[in-house]
């Protein structure tokens, strides 16, 4: 019966386990990772690859910083690392790999452990990987979706899963190389000014309308 070494960072309630799989004729041997939950139900969400010959020892132990485990074969003791956060470079990515140890650090700008986010115990601050739900902070929908150039009007928009803020910090908005302007944030929308016409490019040749894309940053800044 194989052991399991049970995550003990704070990152999340759940256990992680990894257990060992039968060998096939390969000098690479399987370390099945499967999520634990409190009710002692198993999830298999990946494997680790272990180089050298012969079985895996059903033992498995965990390092101090709880990021790899050694694996006992036959011949020698691998240091594994049991995720690939840290390589993950953007939010799609992050929460793409379904990895229980991994999550998006929405103001940090990186893929990483639930306690290595400063502010992980804020809403939408930390956005876990292995939750099918979370998607990335986007701008769902905006308002008015176009304008007359000459107008000067307030551009609504309404972002899913939007960050709490403290209360001495704010949100901005930045049309094209223009100045960030304060915008108002009012639960998950946000309203901001748009730029006065003339300060807005000239039009493009042959063309009769101004294109800027409304986006939420993967690494936002708070004033």
């Amino acid at each position: 019966m194989p052991t399991c070494s049970r995550n003990q960072t704070r990152s999340w309630n759940p256990g992680s386990c990894d257990i060992t799989a039968p060998q096939a004729e390969t000098n690479v041997s399987p370390v099945l990772q499967v999520l634990v939950r409190p009710d002692r139900s198993g999830h298999l969400y990946g494997s680790l690859s272990v180089d050298g010959g012969g079985a895996i020892g059903a033992d498995l132990l965990l390092d101090e910083s709880q990021r790899h485990v050694y694996v006992l074969t036959d011949d020698r003791v691998s240091k594994v690392p049991v995720s690939s956060c840290e390589r993950q470079t953007d939010c799609l990515s992050c929460l793409s790999i379904r990895d229980p140890y991994c999550g998006w650090c929405v103001l940090e700008g990186r893929c990483s452990r639930k306690h290595e986010c400063e502010r992980h115990l804020l809403d939408n601050h930390w956005l876990w990987s292995f939750e099918r739900t979370n998607q990335c902070v986007t701008v769902q929908s905006l308002q008015p979706a176009n304008q007359s150039r000459d107008e000067q009007t307030q551009v609504t928009m309404s972002v899913v899963q939007l960050p709490v803020l403290q209360e001495a910090e704010s949100l901005s908005c930045v049309f094209g190389s223009l100045p960030p302007q304060a915008a108002v944030v009012m639960g998950t929308e946000l309203t901001c000014q748009s730029p006065a016409p003339e300060l807005l490019p000239p039009m493009p040749p042959r063309s009769g309308e101004l294109r800027s894309p409304a986006e939420f940053p993967d690494a936002p800044t708070c004033y």
